[in-house]
């Protein structure tokens, strides 16, 4: 399956409300992108 991600300009995600308060989303050649979440398993 496909996934549909809409393109959008870095002035509409930074005006995006609380954007920089939950870093959990990146822009990526136009497309926000969630953030992988860290494992416990990556602190050895």
């Amino acid at each position: 399956m496909v996934k549909s991600v809409a393109k959008i300009p870095l002035t509409e995600f930074l005006s995006q409300p609380n954007i920089e308060a939950s870093p959990v989303l990146e822009l990526i050649n136009e497309e926000a992108l969630q953030k992988p979440m860290p494992t416990l398993f990556q602190h050895k």
